[in-house]
């Protein structure tokens, strides 16, 4: 578990270098883009502000944001640095013994569990979440591409239509809706009060060690297989409005370019007719 925790760390952390560097390109896209515009039509208002509004939450999806905001910093850090010290500090009065290793696994696969549930919830929200901005920002771009005449420009596509595949995408949305968290947190109750019923025995704290354990391993490999979707058709997407702005800027340097030429023409008459007047002028004084 430690190994594929630090394993998907690493894959988040290249992913978010990558998207950074996209993200990067596209603003140097827009920002000249942006100067395009307003030199070809001499436009000097300030940009409107743009809010993006906040996803309206049901109260169980609140309790969970909270959670995860809670264990997720600092304090999260400070709650398992207190579990841990805890922990070793009875280890004399317990002896050493195997209850005393179970006790930490019991408190490890309980709370791993319901923090697995949780993990796979936020992350799906935030991705519906880009997923739906990103959507409306290619329907702004298209409304742009086809006021200038251009209906389609080729884009890339995630094409994994693999029965793997749809079955990975149904299993993570099943296991990361908010009711799948409510259900986690009643079957770790269960768990708890199993092992009560067995007075915390071998096999009752087994129980709550075994069990989780599986589940959270299932969790990960489900997590792992998220990711690289979702991170392929996060690229995929930004790739294709760094190409959509690529477009428009084409667009508009040649609207600039001819606006240049246009006035170069007109120039170039205004200097011939001044000619042709001074022509006309030098006649008059020879003819006098």
């Amino acid at each position: 578990m430690v190994f594929i925790l630090a394993f998907i760390a690493n894959i988040r952390e290249r992913h978010t270098k990558y998207m950074t560097r996209c993200l990067q390109q596209i603003w140097q896209v827009d920002a000249a883009l942006k100067v395009n515009l307003r030199g070809v039509t001499g436009d000097t208002l300030p940009n409107p502000v743009v809010v993006i509004p906040a996803p309206k939450q049901s109260k169980i999806q609140r309790a969970i944001d909270y959670y995860a905001d809670l264990v997720g910093t600092l304090v999260g850090i400070v709650i398992l640095l207190a579990v841990f010290v805890l922990w070793v500090a009875i280890g004399p009065a317990l002896h050493w013994d195997s209850n005393w290793w179970l006790l930490i696994g019991t408190y490890a696969g309980l709370v791993g569990l319901n923090d697995g549930f949780v993990l796979l919830n936020v992350g799906t929200v935030l991705g519906n979440f880009e997923t739906a901005q990103l959507t409306e920002v290619e329907y702004e771009d298209m409304d742009m591409l086809a006021a200038i005449g251009v209906s389609h420009i080729p884009e890339e596509r995630v094409a994994d239509n693999s029965l793997t595949c749809r079955l990975s995408v149904s299993l993570g949305n099943i296991l990361s809706h908010k009711l799948t968290v409510v259900l986690g947190d009643i079957s770790i109750f269960g768990l708890i009060i199993g092992a009560s019923a067995m007075r915390w025995s071998l096999t009752g704290q087994l129980l709550c060690n075994v069990p989780p354990s599986i589940v959270e391993s299932f969790f990960t490999m489900v997590l792992i297989t998220g990711h690289n979707i979702g991170d392929a058709k996060r690229r995929v997407d930004l790739h294709n409005v760094y190409l959509r702005r690529v477009k428009l800027i084409a667009y508009v340097n040649a609207l600039a370019k001819e606006e240049t030429a246009k006035v170069d023409a007109e120039i170039e008459v205004q200097d011939v007719i001044g000619e042709v007047a001074e022509v006309c002028e030098v006649g008059e004084i020879m003819e006098n």
